[in-house]
C-alpha cells in the first residue's frame, strides 16, 4: 500500500464554525476547532495507576480508505488508510509496508484501548475485499490482533466493511450482499445474507456498547440488528449520488449517512452541521469519521503528485 496523493478534508460539526476543504484555497482549521477528537466504540477508563485518557481516547476509532484509480503507472489501483490524530489532523494508519494484497482495501480502524494516554502510536487493522484482515503490533499502543478472517474462502459477494468490538478483541466483517462474519468476541446478531436487496450494502457501524450493528446500502436502505435501532433512511427516495458510508452518533441514538457528492443525511438525534452536497468536488467523498459531536468527511483530490 503506497501513499500516492493529496486528500481533501471537510470538517463540519458543532466543534467547528467553518467548513474547510484542504487544497481549495481556504484556510486550514486550527487544532482547537477539533480538540474533542474522533469517537468510536467506547471502553471503560480503568487504568490501575490513574487514567489521563478522555473517553474518546479509550476507544477503537475508524479510518477511511482512500483509493487511487488514476491508472498508469499505478496498476492495479493502490489504497491508503487515513484517520484523525489527537489534534484533528489527517494521519496515515495501517500496516502500509506489510500488506501483500492487490484486492481493494475496504476498512481501517485504530486500537486505543490501553492506559498509555492520548499520545500513543496506535496500531491498526485494515481489511480487504477478499476478507483478509491485516493487523499491527509494532507500535506503542495495544495490538490490533488478527482473530480470523475469510481470506482464501469462497464469498458470494466481496467484503465492503468491518468494525471491531468495543474491547478490541474481535470484529465483524460485512459483504455487499449483507452477509455478516464475526470473529473473536464479536457476536453474530443477524445478517441480510440470502435476502434480496434493492442495492448492495456499502458499509456497517456498531452501537456504542457493541450490542448491535447497522448496515447501509448505496440507496440509503438501512438494516439494524441487536440493540441497533432503526431511525429512518432515504430508501426509496431519489439520491443525486449513492451513499458511501454511515456513522452513528456518540450515544447510538442516531446516525449520519454521506453520499459520494458529500451530501449528508441525518436520522435520530444526529444533527445536520453542513455538507459538500452543493459544491463541485474534484473527486468523490470516500467516507466520514465522527469528530466530537460532528463529523469529518474525507475525499480524494486528483491528480496525484
Amino acid at each position: 500500500m503506497k501513499v500516492l496523493g493529496r486528500t481533501l478534508i471537510a470538517l463540519v460539526g458543532a466543534c467547528t464554525s467553518l467548513l474547510v476543504v484542504a487544497g481549495s484555497g481556504t484556510p486550514n482549521a486550527s487544532a482547537a476547532m477539533v480538540s474533542t477528537g474522533p469517537s468510536g466504540h467506547l471502553v471503560a477508563l480503568n487504568c490501575p495507576y490513574g487514567d489521563s485518557r478522555s473517553v474518546a481516547d479509550a476507544s477503537v476509532t475508524p479510518g477511511i480508505i482512500v483509493p487511487d484509480f488514476t491508472g498508469f503507472p499505478y496498476l492495479p489501483p493502490t489504497y491508503a488508510a487515513f484517520s484523525l490524530d489527537d489534534s484533528g489532523n489527517l494521519e496515515l494508519i495501517g500496516a502500509d509496508s506489510t500488506i501483500g494484497t492487490e484486492d481493494h482495501l475496504v476498512a481501517a480502524w485504530q486500537n486505543s484501548t490501553d492506559c498509555f494516554g492520548f499520545s500513543i502510536s496506535r496500531n491498526a487493522w485494515v481489511a480487504d475485499s477478499s476478507g483478509a484482515v491485516f493487523g499491527e503490533s509494532d507500535f506503542s499502543g495495544p495490538p490490533a490482533n488478527n482473530f480470523g478472517d475469510m481470506a482464501g474462502q469462497h464469498l458470494n459477494q466481496p467484503m465492503v466493511g468491518m468494525s471491531p468490538t468495543a474491547d478490541a478483541k474481535g470484529y465483524w466483517m460485512v459483504a455487499s450482499d449483507g452477509g455478516i462474519f464475526a470473529f473473536g468476541d464479536a457476536r453474530f446478531l443477524g445478517s441480510m445474507g440470502g435476502t434480496h436487496l434493492n442495492k448492495p450494502v456499502v458499509g456497517m457501524a456498531v452501537t456504542p456498547d457493541g450490542g448491535g450493528y447497522w448496515m447501509v446500502a448505496t440507496d440509503s436502505g438501512m438494516f439494524s440488528f441487536g440493540d441497533a435501532q432503526f431511525f429512518g433512511s432515504m430508501g426509496g427516495q431519489h439520491l443525486n449520488k449513492p451513499i458511501e458510508a454511515m456513522t452513528p452518533t456518540p450515544d447510538g441514538k442516531g446516525y449520519w449517512m454521506v453520499a459520494s457528492d458529500g451530501g449528508v443525511f441525518c436520522f435520530g438525534d444526529a444533527q445536520f452541521h453542513g455538507s459538500t452536497g452543493s459544491r463541485t468536488l474534484s473527486a468523490p467523498i470516500a467516507g466520514m469519521i465522527p469528530n466530537g459531536s460532528g463529523y469529518t468527511l474525507i475525499g480524494q483530490e486528483y491528480p496525484f503528485s
